[in-house]
Parts: C-alpha cells; structure tokens; sequence
C-alpha cells in the first residue's frame, strides 16, 4: 500500500489557490470561470478534510455496542423457536 503525504497535499492545494487568486485578481480569467473554480477548491477541500484525517472517532456508545454483538448472536442462535416469538 502506497503511503500518502497529507501535508505535501494541502500545501500544493494552498500553492494552487494562491496562484489562482493572483491570476483571478489580475483579471486573467472570466468571472463565470472564476467561480466554478472557487467551488472546485472548496469541495477538493473538504474531500482532503475528510479522507486525509488520521481517525475517526466514534462515540464510545457504538464502540461498545460493537464489542457485545458477537455474544449477542450466540445468544439467539441458542434460543428455541417459542423464545424467539416471545422476544418479538
């Protein structure tokens, strides 16, 4: 698996939008261009945000619902058929 370096990401996303800015401000590129350009930054943005976080927490209620789960199905995999209607 190829390893990602996250801040040399950002920092030629930040190097491209103050290139950009430049060339905005000195009038280089159309104003409707301009703005489909602004909006493609801000979603590359926020898709580096997510994916490039080292973790994701999860409220610890999930974390311990998920570590009972296994002892859960064994335990209805042993009930009969009349336990299972009655937990319906």
């Amino acid at each position: 698996m190829s390893t990602i370096h996250t801040n040399s990401i950002r920092e030629e996303l930040e190097r491209i939008k103050k290139e950009f800015s430049a060339e905005s401000a000195a009038g280089e590129v159309p104003a409707s261009s301009a703005m489909l350009i602004k909006s493609l930054i801000m979603l590359l943005e926020m898709v580096f945000s997510i994916f490039l976080e080292k973790t994701t927490k999860k409220p610890i209620e999930t974390r311990a619902n998920h570590l009972h789960k296994p002892e859960q199905i064994k335990h209805q995999l042993a009930q009969t058929p009349e336990e299972k209607q009655k937990n319906c």
